[in-house]
């Protein structure tokens, strides 16, 4: 898919887990781009049948280290920097995604009970059984 506008992406992570590859804006020594699996942090997920399939649910409405609210505002305005808030099914945190360079790799439709298995039964073949070290040079390429 080609580069996705802020809007667009924030739209399509209402009822997707979407794969994405994005420009860090704080490059790694050994890699300036990342890529992850996501989905929207809005409070809308809150009875997600896709966030209940993933246990998700409580990690996104838990406190970060005893500071209320969660999900956590950040100290900057996401839109001034043209950041979007999603919440990373890696590292099971909120993520900011730069939209400068950002490219949907693929977009999964989470929005029905099949849809969720689908999902799951691709991420479970293709992406459970990766190494930490796989899963590493997953999220540089």
């Amino acid at each position: 898919m080609p580069f996705i506008s802020r809007d667009g992406l924030k739209k399509l992570l209402y009822n997707h887990c979407v794969e994405i590859k994005y420009q860090r804006r704080h490059p790694l020594a050994d890699s300036a781009t990342c890529r992850l699996f996501c989905v929207g942090s809005y409070p809308t997920f809150q009875s997600s049948p896709f966030l209940a399939s993933m246990g998700a649910q409580n990690a996104f409405y838990r406190y970060p280290k005893g500071k209320p609210p969660y999900p956590p505002k950040p100290f900057y305005n996401p839109d001034e920097k043209n950041l979007v808030i999603t919440f990373s099914i890696f590292d099971q945190d909120y993520r900011s995604i730069s939209i400068n360079r950002a490219n949907v790799i693929r977009a999964f439709p989470v929005d029905t009970k099949e849809n969720i298995k689908n999902f799951w039964e691709y991420f479970n073949t293709k992406i459970a059984k990766m190494s930490i070290e796989e899963r590493t040079d997953f999220k540089k390429r």
